[in-house]
């Protein structure tokens, strides 16, 4: 178990632009594509083989206000649209600087508008919200696998998220007028990615460093 290595999942790579994954193999990732299939491949990975811990990253809806885009969160807690709630086994970082713990809350569907996101926090007590934590903790938890959740805020409480789909983003190519929203979402998906690579990258040192002690 103590060789066993960290499975890194995430819907899509642009969320870990700006990972540096360690290269002694001692963390692999795994791209799941977005939403509830998420679960599915991670369920796969883990019939395969044995990870000490399932890390579930990426981009979230920030719901609680003041909480402003960039700001990277440790779950405490993944709740699902239907109530059910679960509880992290493994690491929640948030000994990394700036991380902040949270309630993740998983939908089917981006929630764009303020309105939307201040419903929703009323309704289940969340802080952010994405659409694959749940699925991805389910997998682990019935694979016996810890798992834990860090990820970073696209679009703050206050902000309406201009694009919500592949779909819509293609679209908004075709049509000069939706080229602001297309600007907006590329500058501050490279910044949230910035800002998750930073801190994962933060932590592969410390374990790199807690290593190193152990040994000497």
């Amino acid at each position: 178990m103590g060789t066993d290595p960290l499975l890194l999942v995430a819907a899509v790579r642009e969320e870990l632009s700006a990972l540096r994954l360690p290269t002694d193999g001692s963390v692999e990732l795994l791209v799941t594509g977005m939403g509830p299939q998420a679960g599915e491949r991670v369920a796969r990975r883990l019939a395969q083989k044995r990870y000490r811990q399932v890390l579930a990253c990426g981009f979230s809806g920030g719901l609680r206000s003041g909480w402003p885009g960039g700001q990277l969160v440790a779950a405490t807690e993944v709740v699902a649209a239907d109530g059910r709630r679960i509880r992290p086994g493994g690491s929640v970082m948030r000994g990394l600087p700036g991380v902040r713990p949270a309630v993740f809350l998983t939908v089917e569907r981006p929630l764009r508008s303020p309105a939307q996101k201040r419903a929703a926090e009323d309704r289940f007590r969340a802080d952010v919200v994405d659409m694959e934590s749940v699925a991805i903790a389910e997998a682990a938890e019935r694979a016996g696998i810890p798992w834990s959740g860090l990820r970073v805020i696209l679009d703050s409480m206050e902000e309406t998220l201009p694009i919500g789909s592949l779909g819509e983003g293609v679209a908004a190519l075709l049509l000069p007028c939706r080229w602001k929203r297309l600007a907006w979402m590329r500058s501050r998906m490279r910044a949230a990615s910035s800002a998750l690579g930073t801190g994962l990258n933060l932590w592969f040192s410390q374990m790199e460093e807690t290593k190193q002690t152990r040994r000497g």
